[in-house]
């Protein structure tokens, strides 16, 4: 029996504290504060055609301060898109120099006078009041706001995978932000002081490597200050993206999450990292190690997603959670054959 305890116990401490940490950022929930500094919203894309329209309903329905400004950048595209925007919106362009999405941020976040960046993609969606929820996160001494984010789930069986992992991934997100030991962030849905920014040296350390955007920044942020890093879980702060819609896109695109985890050196987030790991492998062998044990955590983890998609007012699918909780360990021994991926394929020209 003695022999068993210690795996069991690891298994099930991975989700029990992220769980805690969500219950923490829970009770702490950020005051109603009204902050009224300039935000500027980055929405780099390349070859995104299918998804303009979907960019200029956001554009259209999301509602801004005065003083904020909505900033498309171009990263070369093959078909030049100049659509007619507002007065608060504007596009650039990258021309001539190399293309990447950091180098489409970077070539924003420096052109902006705005103290406060909020990054997403083409393929996402929001409620209208999404950037007036991440900004009341955002405090004097705060310097990077995690955002929710979470994937629709389509009619196809990999989309609805994905949806179930968004939601594994959301909880560890929030969790481990909760536990002041933040390891994960999107993009889709990040809010950050330029000043933070600019004292991390932007972008500098990692320009070269496809990913980390969001994750790389997080930490260097939070490395130089722990405490000014914090998550927003309001529901209205929820930013959709699009799942997979193919086997491949979705093993290359957990490629390139799993790249940025090399970069994942300090003591608390490489142990709170194997704890997850853990629970997510936790299905293949507690139920051989201690059949109660597996029960409890299944009955636990039904009640967790239960709550969590009432909570974002996502459609729930029980059986999908469970069938993703067997399959997903499979993705640890598939993900080290995959080949590494891009961000988006180049234009030709380049």
């Amino acid at each position: 029996m003695s022999v068993n305890l210690l795996p069991i116990l690891l298994s099930c401490s991975g989700f029990a504290l992220v769980v805690v940490g969500f219950i923490r950022l829970f009770k702490a929930s950020h005051p109603q504060i009204h902050n009224a500094e300039p935000v500027s919203v980055l929405l780099p894309f390349r070859n995104e055609e299918l998804h303009q329209t979907l960019m200029l309903e956001r554009l259209a329905q999301t509602e801004l301060y005065p003083n904020d400004r909505w900033i498309f950048i171009d990263d070369h595209s093959r078909t030049p898109w100049e659509p007619e925007l507002p007065h608060f919106a504007e596009m650039h362009s990258l021309n001539d120099q190399v293309g990447s999405k950091k180098r489409a941020l970077q070539f924003a976040i420096q052109r902006t006078e705005s103290p406060i960046i909020c990054t997403t993609d083409a393929d996402c969606s929001n409620e209208s009041n999404w950037i007036l929820s991440m900004r009341q996160a955002c405090t004097s001494t705060t310097n990077l706001v995690i955002g929710p984010v979470l994937m629709k789930p389509g009619s196809t069986f990999v989309s609805q995978f994905s949806s179930m992992e968004s939601l594994a991934l959301l909880t560890v997100t929030l969790g481990s932000t909760g536990l002041k030991i933040p390891l994960m962030c999107s993009g889709a849905n990040l809010l950050f002081r330029k000043s933070a920014w600019q004292e991390v040296g932007g972008y500098s350390e990692h320009i070269a490597q496809q990913s980390g955007d969001d994750v790389l920044l997080m930490q260097a942020i939070w490395l130089k200050n722990p405490k000014s890093v914090k998550a927003q879980f309001h529901p209205d702060a929820l930013v959709y993206t699009e799942a997979p819609q193919s086997w491949r896109e979705f093993l290359l695109q957990r490629k390139r999450w799993a790249s940025k985890a090399a970069h994942i050196m300090h003591y608390k987030k490489l142990i709170l990292s194997f704890l997850m790991i853990l629970w997510t492998v936790s299905p293949w062998f507690l139920w051989a190690l201690s059949l109660p044990t597996f029960i409890i955590l299944m009955l636990s983890e039904f009640i967790w997603i239960v709550w969590l998609t009432r909570f974002f007012k996502m459609p729930i699918n029980i059986p999908m959670w469970y069938l993703f909780r067997l399959l997903y360990p499979i993705l640890f021994v598939v993900l080290p054959f995959v080949p590494p991926g891009k961000w988006k394929p180049a234009s030709p020209t380049l």
